[in-house]
């Protein structure tokens, strides 16, 4: 599939998307980054800084020997228009005597861009530029005058159509890459938090939960607030985050943490006298 190529930035821009979609349908193993590679590989044969630097190049079989030139737009111009003559004068575009170039109305020149640069008996040059076909939106061919016409406003606005299409790819770019170096720290994150161990913790479900509700009433956890007061459900699952219960066969659930740690411990007097935890503030004096 030959990628539309435009003349103008605002139709590049507004086709841009439909365009990636037809061309991915074409070719569903690549990605968005090929597609821009693709067009930026077209567009960038014709950024220049100034019209003298535009060249197209050219070679010529003399001697036997091919001699290669760098044509400006302007001896392009004279070129193609030496070469699209000749082509229908050998193609009986001609009156009787071949001397007069008769074309008629109904046929459209611009049809031999391509048929016509090839080499003859009478001129061995060929165009030998990727850009030969996509200089033909800059020409016209007048069947009043058996003329090619350059359109040099266009040409000249289309260096700057250049610039804009080419900071566009670019932009894409970076902004593709840096999505995907993204992705791939979140991924790489995830791998690493999912291969973290919780610590594990032995004890029945009372006598854990009443001893982490004694380390955050003594000061030693700073439990989350919400609205002022401990967020018991925040708790709950911080702990079932990082702690692993290996005396159950199945972790508790939130809930059930939440109800030990605050509502309904069911661990009896005795048993809790045992953990004796002075507070935070008798501890850390130094």
């Amino acid at each position: 599939m030959e990628i539309t190529f435009y003349y103008s930035f605002k139709e590049f821009e507004k086709n841009y998307n439909i365009d990636f979609k037809n061309w991915g349908e074409i070719y569903p193993d690549a990605d968005e980054i090929d597609y821009l590679n693709e067009l930026r590989n077209k567009y960038q044969l014709f950024f220049y800084e100034n019209n003298s630097d535009f060249t197209i190049n050219s070679n010529w079989i003399s001697s036997e020997y091919p001699e290669y030139y760098e044509l400006s737009i302007i001896a392009y111009h004279e070129f193609i228009q030496k070469k699209l003559i000749d082509y229908l004068f050998n193609n009986g575009f001609s009156n009787f005597d071949g001397d007069i170039l008769e074309i008629p109305f109904d046929i459209d020149v611009m049809d031999f861009w391509e048929d016509c640069n090839v080499r003859t008996r009478k001129n061995s040059a060929i165009i030998d530029d990727e850009k030969h076909k996509y200089l033909k939106g800059f020409f016209t061919f007048n069947n009043y005058t058996n003329k090619l016409d350059f359109d040099s406003k266009k040409f000249i606005n289309f260096k700057f159509t250049t610039k804009k299409i080419l900071e566009f790819l670019d932009k894409k770019t970076q902004l593709i890459t840096s999505k995907i170096k993204f992705e791939k720290v979140l991924v790489e994150d995830n791998d690493i938090f999912s291969t973290l161990q919780k610590i594990k913790i032995k004890g029945s479900l009372q006598s854990i939960g009443y001893l982490f509700s004694e380390l955050i009433e003594k000061g030693f956890i700073e439990a989350p607030k919400r609205n002022g007061k401990d967020n018991t459900s925040a708790i709950s699952r911080m702990i079932l985050d990082h702690f692993e219960f290996i005396d159950k066969e199945e972790q508790p659930k939130p809930e059930d943490i939440r109800k030990t740690l605050f509502t309904e411990n069911r661990l009896s007097t005795d048993k809790q006298n045992q953990f004796k935890i002075p507070h935070s503030r008798i501890i850390n004096t130094d």
